[in-house]
């Protein structure tokens, strides 16, 4: 029975947040809980530390992490260019990786290394030497690998991981992951998406990985803001889930602004709990969530719904295609496909996946731009302000949305007919449904907002004495809610703007202006009043068709904004156009560039839907007249005429003049619509292109499978054939072996035949002859020939057992007859190269038993035994040795150092010897030589002695030299002598000690000599002659160079001589 294994750290999360929440566990424990699972981690992450390693920079894999962040890699470039390079070895710059354990034993004994030395506190780490093709799984730093190929230019790149066994638990291996040392400052998305996965709603819950994404939001800003909004935005019960939804398409929350949570929220455009019932409340119709909602539903349509293949995108695509139209922008249409066809954009996917992408992408950004988090948090910087416009005519409740406010506030007339505004002084009736009069006139009334949303500033709290802020215009003011009162919208707050005299309150307010109430007074304030807002009521209104001050605007050169406020001459160009009709009309594309009404469109369909539900078709102006405040104003100064006190020559030009803009209208839509036909065929074309190539791309492919498929059949048509081809031939081998077996057979049956059978034979068939010739004579012997029928059945077997044998015989035979030659070949040829290697040895036996010869003869001519009369005189005098350093304390350069001198002069067969001389000839003849005759001699059997010279036997022109130098010193009134003794130092001769003595006695240098050899010493005066302790005080005094040179380890050097001496070998026959 398999069970499965009890999950412990998730049982433990789930325990330890229970306890929190509901057992009100105080925040001291939580915090002990808290450190506990911190250092059951750590311990685990110390414990599975395989140590450090350097490896090449090609076995990296990053598994985790499918696209390097350019802006990311654009940083640590930047970073390792200021820092003149990078270092992998430093800790910042490792990378953690896991590894299986007999991976890492294989990597070990292959680079013949131990795991001690990984875990060695050194500056380089070992270099770890891996098989071809191997990858080591990496859990982060793809940025950082990639930043450092840009910037490196070795030629073996490679870079120092921090090794872990791979059965290292999840928890562990999480904090490995998100831990950023020297990395850049995570995203308020990465917050999101942590916490919600470490929460349990993206994923398993772990408290503790929870806590400690909790805590590193707080450390790494100044205040506790952004923790506080976050904490909010997951509070919140509608903007969490539509947030939420974005779970499988990670790379959106890259846009995510925690700054702008507090604002959005206070924004009031989501739908709230209320106490009074939304009877219009669409769930679908809130601005902010409808604006969320819109994002996933264009992701999920470009995606077709594959939550996989969302899971792919990534944060450089968002980035580059995030605020465009490439469905009806051709000229970004071309720029993006080359990314998208290069592989820059989409780079996860496959040439036929990004191809069918790009064709959806340009599908859905026909008329709106490719949205994101960022546009939406940028945009609320446009609603924002319209927003402040819709509070004015409303009273909201405390969490009560402006929309449910404007419900409530909503009376729908009795008729099926709605008001419609086509311009700034027109309006239109349109036939209409009760369920669809709330959604038209709500978003009429957002609508101007927006337009005039520059004229109707809200009046906020003056807290520090900044600039003043711009006063509303009350005219603009009054003709919204005039408009709102037209379109069925009732309150106090509207009544109240209604009833209100803008006349009044901008004479009121010029008054005030030009004459200060501190430093003036008038006589009678509202007399004045009165008299300006006479002057006001003179002014005439204009004809239509005189007006330009939305035609005298000068086009905009910059280009637009993709999102938040758009420019001040663009908003302004753009009034005209946006108004219902005109917004969910047939409207031209852009071809060049967006333009800014484009945009603004893009927008309000993102946050109000483009389902308008209704047609606007065929919308024509049917009142034309100007907003009702200019003129009741007008008509209570004025006397009134009515149209037929009117001439009638007066009355037909007024028509005309009525109908001429309303013709240039009619022309002027009908050549938008015939440019928006055109630019839609414009398009549908380029899709068929796109889409074209698409297919030829397919269709290469296609081929080329083909072609590659007809290759793989002709191979393996090829390859049957050549089989049959073989078959046949083994057949016809089966075949004619079996023939040869069979006249094998006959043959060997003839031949185990002895001659007596063979006779034998011979008679019993003619017998049988004679049988079958006589049996109608002789019936008699029909019983002999059945017994020599059975006799020859039984040879037959016989025979037929005998050729198993002698077949089973024969393959032995060959066999032994292969393996016999085999070891013949062998044996010959180990026997030549031991004759080569003999013959070698000889040589090298004859030239050493010739240097040892000379060496000997050399030794003994200079070398003698001091008598054991001197040697008791040495003991006893008790002189204590000086340090003496010994070449086999020192490493080889330094004992090479040590005898390359140019003070001893010499040579071992009569020659000098600069530098290296006596030491360097005796380790090379007595050494490496040594060894070589030893592995030559190894199994001999006997042996021959060298001849050798005594060392006793003094040179007669040594005696003769000493005798007469005793002569010279001898004679009265001799100087004092200095004797220095003399050894290698660090590459030159150095004076170990000297002594002064009285030529007539110099009895102290021979105990000082003395003592050296004892020591192990060697005495060699300039010439290289070795010195006795009695006689080297006048060899060195004789030649005036007054100096004894001390060879270590002279004494060693002589036994190794005497234990080596090269013996006689039998040569091998």
């Amino acid at each position: 029975m398999n069970i499965k294994p009890f999950p412990f750290h998730q049982a433990f999360a789930s325990f330890w947040s229970g306890c929190i929440k509901c057992c009100k566990i105080s925040p001291i424990m939580a915090r002990s809980g808290f450190q506990a699972v911190s250092r059951r981690i750590c311990a685990e992450k110390s414990l599975k530390h395989a140590g450090t390693a350097e490896v090449q920079l090609s076995i990296l894999d990053f598994p985790n992490s499918t696209n390097a962040n350019s802006n990311n890699v654009k940083r640590l470039i930047r970073l390792f260019k200021n820092q003149r390079g990078y270092s992998p070895a430093e800790r910042q710059n490792r990378i953690p990786a896991v590894i299986d354990e007999a991976d890492l034993h294989r990597a070990l004994n292959a680079s013949g290394l131990s795991r001690e030395s990984l875990l060695s506190c050194s500056s380089k780490p070992p270099r770890l030497e891996f098989p071809s093709g191997f990858r080591m799984q990496c859990l982060r730093g793809r940025d950082r690998v990639q930043a450092s190929e840009e910037v490196s230019r070795s030629l073996d790149p490679h870079w120092v991981v921090d090794l872990y066994i791979a059965d290292i638990s999840d928890e562990a291996r999480r904090d490995l992951m998100e831990e950023y040392s020297s990395e850049k400052k995570p995203a308020d998305g990465v917050f999101f998406r942590k916490i919600r996965e470490y929460q349990g709603i993206f994923g398993e819950p772990n408290e503790y990985l929870e806590q400690k994404w909790w805590a590193r939001l707080g450390a790494i800003t100044d205040s506790e803001h952004r923790k506080s909004q976050l904490e909010k935005l997951f509070g919140h019960r509608e903007f969490a889930p539509a947030f939420d939804a974005f779970r499988h398409l990670p790379a959106l929350y890259c846009g995510l602004r925690l700054s702008v949570i507090n604002k959005m929220i206070a924004m009031r455009c989501h739908e709230v709990s209320s106490d009074r019932a939304c009877f219009y409340s669409r769930a679908d119709r809130q601005e902010l969530l409808a604006y969320l909602r819109f994002i996933k539903d264009f992701w999920y349509n470009v995606f077709d719904r594959d939550e996989a293949a969302m899971e792919k995108l990534d944060e450089d695509t968002i980035d580059k295609i995030q605020l465009t139209a490439p469905g009806a922008c051709e000229r970004q249409a071309r720029h993006l496909y080359e990314k998208v066809n290069s592989g820059q954009i989409f780079s996860a996917f496959s040439d036929t996946e990004r191809n069918r992408i790009w064709l959806r992408l340009c599908s859905a950004t026909k008329d709106c731009l490719v949205p994101s988090l960022l546009a939406f948090f940028e945009n609320l910087k446009y609603l924002q302000p319209a927003a402040d416009c819709m509070r004015r005519l409303v009273h909201l409740e405390r969490k009560q949305s402006i929309r449910c406010a404007f419900e409530i506030a909503f009376s729908p007339g009795d008729g099926d007919a709605c008001f419609m505004q086509t311009s700034s002084a027109s309006f239109t009736t349109i036939p209409i449904i009760a369920a669809d009069s709330f959604d038209i006139a709500y978003r009429q009334l957002w609508l101007y907002a927006l337009r005039e949303q520059r004229e109707m500033p809200i009046k906020r709290k003056e807290k520090l004495a900044t600039a003043k802020a711009q006063q509303a215009d009350e005219v603009v003011v009054s003709r919204f809610a005039r408009l709102a009162q037209r379109l069925g919208f009732k309150s106090n707050e509207i009544k109240a703007l209604v009833e209100m005299d803008p006349d009044r309150e901008i004479a009121r307010r010029l008054l005030i202006t030009a004459r200060k109430p501190e430093e003036f007074e008038f006589d009678d304030i509202n007399a004045s009043i009165d008299t300006v807002t006479d002057v006001l009521a003179t002014a005439q209104p204009i004809s239509r068709q005189s007006w330009t001050d939305e035609d005298d605007i000068d086009s905009v050169e910059q280009p637009p904004a993709l999102c938040g406020k758009p420019h001040a001459a663009d908003h302004a160009h753009d009034k005209k156009q946006m108004f219902l009709h005109r917004l969910h009309g047939p409207m031209p594309r852009p071809r060049l560039r967006l333009t800014s009404i484009f945009i603004q469109r893009s927008t309000f369909f993102a946050f109000f839907g483009k389902d308008l539900g209704i047609s606007i078709d065929g919308l024509a102006s049917t009142e034309d007249t100007h907003m009702l405040d200019h003129c009741s104003r007008h008509e209570q100064r004025l006397p009134m005429i009515s149209r037929a006190q009117m001439p009638q020559h007066v009355l037909e030009v007024a028509e005309r003049r009525t109908s001429i803009p309303r013709r240039l209208e009619e022309q002027e839509a009908r050549l938008e619509r015939l440019a928006a036909t055109e630019q839609q065929l414009r398009n549908d074309m380029a899709l068929q292109e796109t889409r074209l190539l698409t297919l030829r791309g397919e269709e290469q492919e296609a081929l080329q499978r083909l072609n590659r498929l007809q290759q793989t059949e002709a191979e393996h048509t090829l390859r049957v054939e050549s089989l049959q081809a073989d078959e046949q031939n083994r057949q016809n081998e089966i075949v004619a072996q079996e023939q040869r077996r069979a006249n094998l057979g006959d043959q060997i049956r003839l031949d185990l035949l002895s001659p007596g059978e063979k006779e034998h034979l011979a008679t019993v068939e003619r017998d049988g002859e004679f049988r079958d010739h006589h049996a109608s004579s002789r019936p008699e012997q029909v019983s002999l020939v059945e017994d020599l029928t059975a006799e020859e059945q039984r040879l037959q077997a016989v025979v037929e057992h005998l050729t198993v044998q002698i077949a089973r015989l024969g393959e032995e035979k060959a066999s032994k007859e292969a393996s016999i030659a085999e070891v013949e070949g062998q044996h010959k040829l180990t026997v030549n190269q031991l004759v080569d290697e003999e013959a070698k040895l000889r040589s090298q036996i004859d030239q050493l038993q010739r240097d040892l010869a000379r060496l000997q003869a050399r030794l003994d001519e200079g070398a003698g035994r001091p008598t054991e009369l001197q040697q008791e005189q040495a003991l006893e005098e008790g002189l204590s040795s000086p340090p003496i350093a010994s070449t086999n304390d020192l490493p080889g350069t330094a004992a090479n150092e040590h005898f390359a001198a140019t003070e001893a002069p010499g040579d071992l067969g009569g020659q000098e010897i600069q530098g290296v001389g006596l030491e360097q000839a005796v380790r090379e003849v007595l050494g490496s030589r040594y060894e070589a005759s030893d592995t030559a001699s190894s199994g001999q059997g006997q042996s021959a002695s060298s001849p050798s010279v005594s060392q006793d036997e003094i040179p007669a022109h040594e005696e003769v030299a000493e005798a007469e130098f005793t002569s010279q010193v001898s004679s009265p009134g001799a100087e004092m002598v200095r004797i220095e003794f003399k050894l290698l130092v660090d590459g030159k001769w150095r004076t170990q000690q000297s002594v002064v003595v009285d030529p007539a006695e110099p009895s102290a240098v021979q105990r000082l000599a003395g003592k050296y050899m004892r020591n192990g010493m060697g005495l060699f005066d300039s010439e290289n002659q070795m010195l006795r302790p009695q006689n080297c005080f006048g060899r060195v005094t004789s030649d005036g160079t007054r100096t004894i040179h001390l060879i270590p380890e002279w004494n060693a050097i002589k036994e190794r001589e005497a234990a080596w001496r090269p013996r006689k070998r039998s040569r091998i026959h």
